[in-house]
């Protein structure tokens, strides 16, 4: 009875296979398969042999019904592989596109066919192996049936929806509902404790718990996970999923429960499970038909991981795999719930940001958005959760960062600040740390051993053990000398013991290197220097080429007075070799530094070095060498960069060419006369300044090498004015071509500007008394924001600003600079905060005293130890203008949360007998 019913609209079934002699097994295959096929009576299945004759080309009958058919199934034995015609319709079948179903047998020949590889990913067709070549008839039939079913299936949820009837809009909202309704329905309600907890990670707001449930208590602690006060093992993930069935379709459980695993595998620091966990999560995505945005934050996780995999085994990632499918996948990526939040979080925060620059200077702040960033930092945190995305439950801490980042630019809390270091740690590379810690000027001003200690004991929230040790390295590195001793003893010999790890390691981690190597630097002043040149012993030892330039540079920095005799033996030995090896020769670019400072701190073991650094090393670096560690031919010197002065007016520009130089002639000139004044002649001077003014009058040199000569001229008129030389004939000579002198262009590699080089001009004719306050107040106003020339114009001024010099500037003079000065001192960028109060230092008279020492003391509460540091060495010339206010910047010094400060503060007590109350 039921056979007899008459179904119009038939499914039309195209199936492919090989066929002809040879291959009749397909035949008898494709015959059945049709017959179990048909049988269900919703079905028409083709096959080309059963096909009468017609006036049409064979090829043109097949792909006609292929083009007419609804589903195509495709029989492949991986033995027999594929023909060119079954190609054209496997071309055809995806160009058109056809639904189409694969089966593989691997009865003969394990290894896949090219085809079965590319069908992998989110857009692939959907494919079956089968272990037995009759089992395509089987599992034909029943994969066709079961794909039907749940295309209907999906139908009756409102997942199909047609696009001719249906608007963009709404054809999204529910591909979206797929699979958020289930926690749409409950609208992110009872999620207090969740809320309460970030809410007291970024300040103690004290938020009343009224809503909460069983999955809001499970989510608060695994924040406490995430934020290193649980461990992974603490928290009863099957508990958790228990109830979270109960919220959740059967499907998507499945799916989420996998990626908990996964989640799980991460926090217990097992890359290669929790990447086994994501792959299940995928193929399970993709069996039940996920919507592409879920399968698309699964391959995002799968990607992260396979990334900091393949960094974590020292090899360059390009592509992962999940990348390529991602590549691949037609649809944008987006994250329906938790792209919305995320967009309202960032508009608060922008919204908050442009209020506040723009508000009235009148206006009163009474409260803040703090609870608004809440709600949205939660309602991302527990969508995260509740599908368990990995990479979006990591993304907290930088969405936590950048609401720090806002408040520390808004409010002056410390709170806000240490936040903001404390996630940077975990979060950001070297560069970008040390980025933050400049924007925020104060950040290290104000830091304590138990803000540091604090910050280094959030990096045991971090999972992954070889990217806590990278951490701790940079917390150690930022703020090592914050720490008290006791705490920064046992930090250290935790360190050492990771640093020997590395060093003894075959596989080492490679992105370990720079953060060891750079915290050992920046650590040296603290460190026993004979521990520091131990570690780089073994480090060039065990041949680790790749980090040598930065042990070079680390040798080059120690002070090594303190070394003992045997090790600067060990040094000098290993020095040697490195000179001697011409791979190391050639491709270091510190090797000379490391080996002058060895040469200037000792004698008695470096003939040897000595020798073959005359016979290996480079006639650059020679020159180097001999003019660093000897006193004899400093005059020579001089002659030679003058001869090299010469050279480049002569060639520069010349046949449309130009070459720049790695060092400053100029400068080398001037230090070699501030070091050695004694070799200052009237002969020699004549050449050097002669050299300037020719520079001067050329037209084809850059701003920098016209700035370069004016300011040693300057240099020189200033620190040897007895000499018998006509400066005011030099002067007029110059200011008669003010045309000339301001011609100059840039290379790629320099910022200097026109500007610059005008102002230097005019402190040139400052030197010379040609000045006036008004020309002086009108240049000034003309400087612009831009720090880069705010630097260079106060470089100018300290060429000049010494040697009783400034004290003889006319009092107007003296104040507008002073105001400039004042006015930079507590600029954002600490260059220029520290030629500010290096300015300042030199800028005291007996009129301006008590301001300046004033501003002075000021500077020792919230600065940085550079400039805390050039105030203590400053301390004999400032106790002879004002010794209350000296003694009390040295108390301040002596009470330092910087070590360095401190142990400065105490030598100088020492010395100089002082006795502070």
């Amino acid at each position: 009875m039921v056979n007899s019913i008459s179904v119009t609209n038939k499914i039309k079934i195209f199936i492919s296979s090989r066929c002809g002699d040879g291959f009749e097994k397909y035949n008898e295959v494709r015959r059945e398969l049709k017959k179990l096929i048909e049988s269900t009576n919703i079905a028409n299945v083709y096959l080309f042999e059963e096909e009468g004759a017609s006036t049409q080309s064979a090829q043109q009958d097949y792909l006609y019904a292929l083009d007419d058919s609804d589903v195509c199934i495709f029989l492949i034995d991986n033995a027999d592989d594929v023909t060119p015609a079954i190609m054209k319709e496997i071309s055809r079948a995806k160009s058109h596109p056809k639904k189409s179903l694969y089966l593989f047998c691997n009865e003969n020949k394990k290894e896949p066919t090219q085809i079965q590889r590319e069908l992998i990913g989110a857009t692939g067709s959907k494919y079956y192996t089968v272990k037995d070549f009759q089992d395509f008839i089987k599992h034909g039939y029943r994969d066709l049936i079961n794909d039907i079913c749940k295309i209907y299936r999906h139908y009756c949820r409102n997942r199909l929806v047609d696009k001719e009837f249906e608007g963009v809009n709404n054809n999204l909202e529910k591909k979206i509902s797929v699979v958020s309704d289930s926690l749409s329905k409950h609208n992110l309600k009872g999620i207090d404790k969740s809320k309460a907890y970030l809410g007291n990670i970024i300040y103690p707001l004290n938020l009343e718990i009224e809503h909460t449930t069983e999955l809001d208590d499970f989510m608060e602690q695994f924040l406490k996970v995430i934020w290193g006060e649980k461990e992974i093992k603490e928290f009863n993930s099957g508990l958790y999923l228990e109830i979270l069935k109960k919220e959740q379709g059967e499907n998507l459980n499945q799916i989420v429960k996998l990626r908990w695993h996964a989640i799980q595998s991460y926090w217990l620091n097992d890359i290669d499970k929790t990447i086994k966990y994501l792959n299940d999560a995928l193929k399970s995505s993709k069996d039940k038909l996920m919507p592409d945005w879920f399968i698309q934050d699964i391959l995002i996780d799968l990607r992260n991981i396979q990334t900091l995999k393949g960094r974590l085994e020292n090899k360059i990632v390009y592509d992962t795999v999940a990348q390529l499918e991602l590549n691949n996948m037609p649809q944008e990526l987006f994250y329906p719930v938790i792209d919305r939040y995320e967009k309202n979080l960032n508009k608060e925060i922008n919204k908050e940001h442009r209020k506040s620059k723009t508000s009235s200077v009148y206006s009163v702040k009474l409260g803040n958005n703090l609870s608004n960033y809440v709600d949205e930092l939660t309602n991302i945190y527990v969508t995260a959760c509740y599908y368990g995305s990995l990479t979006h439950i990591l993304l907290m801490r930088d969405r936590i960062k950048d609401v720090a980042f806002h408040l520390c630019e808004e409010y002056i809390d410390w709170e806000f600040r240490v936040l903001l270091l404390k996630l940077s740690m975990i979060t950001d590379n070297s560069k970008k740390i040390k980025e933050n810690i400049s924007y925020f000027n104060n950040i290290l001003g104000k830091m304590n051993s138990k803000d540091s200690m604090e910050i280094y004991n959030f990096t045991n929230s971090i999972p992954i053990k070889t990217e806590k040790i990278k951490s701790r390295f940079e917390v150690f590195k930022h703020l090592g000398y914050f720490f008290n001793d006791t705490d920064y003893q046992l930090i250290l010999n935790e360190l050492l013991k990771e640093i020997s790890n590395w060093i003894e390691k075959e596989n080492r981690a490679v992105n370990l290197g720079e953060p060891i190597i750079t915290s050992l630097y920046e650590n040296r002043f603290r460190m026993d220097p004979n521990l520091i040149i131990e570690i780089c012993l073994k480090i060039i030892n065990k041949e680790i080429y790749y980090f040598f330039d930065k042990v070079f540079e680390l040798l080059e920095s120690i002070d090594l007075s303190k070394v003992h005799k045997e090790k600067l033996q060990s040094l000098t030995q290993v020095l040697v070799e490195c000179v001697s090896s011409e791979e190391i020769r050639t491709k270091s670019q510190k090797l000379i530094n490391a080996i002058i400072n060895l040469k200037k701190h000792e004698n008695e073991y470096t003939e040897e070095l000595n020798l073959i650094v005359q016979e290996k090393m480079s006639e650059r670096d020679k020159k180097y060498y001999f003019l660093e560690t000897t006193n004899t031919k400093d005059i020579h010197y001089v002659k030679e960069y003058i001869k090299e002065i010469k050279r480049n007016i002569d060639l520069s520009g010349k046949n449309g060419s130009y070459s720049f130089s790695s060092y400053n002639s100029y400068l080398i000139i001037k230090d070699i006369l501030k070091v050695n004044p004694e070799i200052v002649k009237f002969d020699l001077i004549s050449d050097v300044i002669g050299v300037c003014v020719d520079s001067l009058q050329a037209k084809n040199l850059t701003y920098l090498e016209k700035i370069s000569a004016i300011q040693l001229i300057v240099f020189i008129k200033i620190k040897f004015d007895k000499l018998d030389y006509d400066y005011q004939n030099l002067y007029r000579k110059l200011m008669e071509r003010q045309d000339v002198l301001l011609v100059g262009f840039n290379s790629l590699l320099e910022r200097h500007s026109q500007f610059t080089l005008e102002f230097n001009i005019y402190v040139f004719a400052m030197v010379f008394g040609e000045t006036e306050a008004v020309k002086l107040i009108e240049i000034l106003s003309e400087l612009n924001k831009d720090e880069f020339e705010q630097i260079e114009c106060m470089k100018a001024l300290k060429n000049i600003v010494n040697e009783g010099f400034f004290i003889k500037l006319d009092y107007s003079i003296q104040n507008v600079l002073i105001q400039f000065v004042l006015g930079l001192k507590k600029h954002s960028n600490k260059d220029i905060r520290y030629l500010a109060v290096s300015l300042l230092i030199k800028m005291i008279t007996s009129q301006n005293k008590k301001t300046l020492m004033t501003q002075l003391s000021k500077t020792m509460d919230y600065e940085n130890v550079y400039i805390k540091s050039l105030i203590l060495n400053s301390l004999d010339d400032l106790r002879e203008v004002d010794l209350d206010i000296t003694k009390l910047m040295l108390k301040k010094a002596l009470v330092d949360n910087h070590y360095l400060v401190r142990e400065m503060a105490n030598e100088y007590s020492r010395k100089k007998a002082i006795y502070i109350e």
